[in-house]
């Protein structure tokens, strides 16, 4: 859908608090020069209106309208299973922050009354040489570390456990 800003026609969106624009992605033209026109007068408007960033998401329904996003100026950011974040700058320099990077796994010591310490070994390996390790794993999109663990042991293990307290952190760059 396009939107009629007075004299013109620009594509639907809306400000965010960074000075950004973030453009309707249910509204979106799917016919290639129906959103190349839109696109551009909306960049016009926007960068005369002062913004800086415009976040373009495309569903895979629009995904024709990206070749056109490109030549504007727009350059991917990252990509869902239905749809791609584009971001382009409309004041040379802008900030635009980087998409997660890191995932971030637990591992649960679970030691029993008999000081005996719990370890599986790992179904799934690149070699065949067995080895054991924590039972852990890597926590889902809005998951609690505590849930994480909770679910990972019980999982890999069968065995119940209750959450007692975080043992350290490790930060590990390159893992996937």
């Amino acid at each position: 859908m396009i939107v009629d800003n007075g004299a013109m026609d620009v594509l639907a969106a809306t400000p965010d608090q960074f000075g950004g624009i973030i453009v309707d992605p249910e509204q979106l033209p799917s016919d290639v020069a129906e959103f190349s026109a839109a696109l551009n007068r909306s960049l016009d408007t926007w960068r005369s209106a002062g913004h800086r960033v415009v976040w373009l998401k495309v569903p895979l329904a629009c995904a024709a309208v990206i070749t056109v996003a490109v030549a504007a100026g727009f350059f991917f950011h990252h990509s869902n299973e239905g749809d791609l974040m584009m971001i382009c700058r409309l004041v040379e320099g802008a900030f635009v922050p980087t998409h997660a990077t890191h995932y971030i796994g637990v591992g649960g010591v679970v030691i029993n009354e008999r000081q005996e310490l719990l370890v599986v070994c790992e179904r799934h390996r690149r070699t065949s040489q067995i080895y054991y390790k924590l039972p852990g794993g890597a926590l889902q999109p809005g998951e609690h570390l505590v849930d994480t663990v909770l679910r990972e042991v019980l999982e890999e293990t069968g065995v119940s456990v209750r959450f007692e307290s975080l043992v350290c952190f490790r930060h590990w760059h390159g893992y996937r």
